[in-house]
């Protein structure tokens, strides 16, 4: 019995002193390590994280960015043949379609020959004038061609020579074709040499004259002799 109370008396000197910093440490050191070896068990079973990010409207993945793809807005095309549209086409289009051969736009006999320099008398208006092209003979209806690929660079009425068909050979080559009518093209269209423009009209100041095409031809702008080029590039 005195041993007991010797030894209770000791465990209780311990306690009091020393000791319980002692036990006080090991439980803090038990609870940390209940506590870590919980997070870590948490951890393992976690889900690897997604290695793609998003970041400033880019995804980042493997290093590389992707841009994300932004929302369509809505576009108003401009519409077809419009001041803007056509005159682009223009630069575009006339630059590619070159003419490498020429030839008449209707065969018939010439009733009036191109002249810059001598004055020709106008049946029409009675009088003598310069005459800045041909005058084809033909039936109204007839067919009239291109003469030459080229690109439709207009197609208005116009006073004088009723509907005027422009189109542009390149190289500086423009040939206008006057008082057709059912026209088949409009501005903007690519053509090709022999392909149908329209028919044979009037041209109101030359109806006195028989019916036929009143043809011309312009180099860097200035009027030339369209037998002078068709006969140009025959010999080419």
């Amino acid at each position: 019995m005195q041993y007991k109370e010797n030894k209770k008396s000791k465990f209780d000197n311990f306690l009091a002193g020393k000791g319980f910093y002692a036990v006080l440490a090991i439980c803090v050191l038990t609870v940390a390590l209940a506590t870590y070896l919980t997070v870590a068990k948490l951890g393992n079973n976690e889900k690897p994280k997604d290695t793609s990010s998003i970041n400033s409207g880019e995804i980042k993945i493997n290093s590389e960015k992707v841009e994300t793809s932004k929302p369509a807005q809505n576009v108003t095309e401009s519409e077809p043949y419009s001041s803007q549209t056509v005159s682009e086409s223009k630069s575009e289009t006339a630059q590619n379609t070159v003419a490498e051969y020429f030839v008449i736009p209707v065969a018939g006999e010439i009733l009036k020959d191109y002249s810059d320099t001598v004055l020709q008398y106008s049946t029409t208006y009675n009088d003598m004038r310069l005459h800045l092209g041909i005058d084809v003979a033909a039936a109204e209806g007839t067919a009239i061609k291109s003469a030459g690929d080229g690109m439709i660079i207009s197609v208005a009425e116009t006073k004088d020579y009723g509907n005027v068909v422009t189109v542009d050979h390149g190289n500086e080559i423009i040939t206008k074709y006057c008082g057709l009518k059912n026209l088949t093209i409009n501005s903007g269209d690519i053509v090709t040499a022999g392909q149908v423009l329209g028919e044979v009209g009037t041209v109101p100041a030359e109806c006195v004259d028989k019916t036929h095409l009143h043809f011309e031809v312009y180099r860097n702008s200035k009027p030339v002799s369209p037998m002078q080029i068709i006969e140009e590039f025959l010999n080419n």
